[in-house]
């Protein structure tokens, strides 16, 4: 079952609209169903889980590796899986392939010149820390569904919203990161998508 990316709705469509638009993505096998709306869910199918386990394992195994440990001090196969997902689902937003990187440490941007965070809670703020590129865009991925289902929580340059009233300081194996919450996040695919085209010296 392929993978749907849809906008969740109370809004009906207007008298006469021929309803959500569909169409493809470049990979020819994801379909996306936009409909108007502020929020869009990114619905995983079967195959789609497989592929982001399989990329999550080499992830893994590569850390482990390196000697590579999470914040909690133990290699974590969860954290890659989701985060891997949230990449995946990114570009299903975006309407382009996944392309699949492995071992970068930053020195790229994760999906088509867009940076991915993803959270396993659906009301998670935007972790932004003092050493992310102030002029690269990252996008908010989190989990609204544990049978597989994420939401696009919006998007903004790293530079942006570092106020003190977002800082916070670390513990318990974090470092010290702003955290935004998704109320001052742009939601607007448009201006996203205005942004790639203008950062052409990014894109992956």
């Amino acid at each position: 079952m392929p993978m749907k990316l849809r906008r969740r709705t109370g809004i009906r469509p207007k008298r006469g609209s021929q309803g959500p638009e569909e169409r493809a993505t470049s990979s020819g096998r994801l379909v996306a169903h936009f409909f108007w709306s502020f929020s869009v869910i990114v619905a995983f199918g079967r195959d789609d889980l497989r592929i982001c386990r399989e990329y999550a394992q080499q992830r893994l195994d590569y850390a482990n590796q390196r000697g590579w440990k999470d914040k909690q001090k133990r290699p974590s196969s969860k954290a890659h899986f989701i985060g891997v997902c949230g990449e995946y689902a990114a570009a299903a937003v975006l309407g382009r392939p996944y392309e699949f990187s492995n071992g970068t440490c930053k020195s790229e941007p994760d999906v088509h010149g867009i940076d991915v965070r993803t959270s396993k809670r659906d009301d998670a703020r935007l972790i932004v820390r003092e050493d992310d590129p102030q002029h690269l865009a990252v996008m908010l991925m989190t989990v609204c569904d544990r049978r597989g289902k994420m939401r696009f929580a919006g998007w903004q340059l790293y530079g942006d919203n570092r106020s003190d009233r977002y800082w916070v300081n670390g513990r318990n194996g974090w470092c010290d990161c702003w955290m935004i919450p998704q109320s001052h996040l742009d939601r607007d695919l448009t201006h996203l998508r205005q942004f790639m085209k203008g950062a052409n010296r990014w894109m992956v």
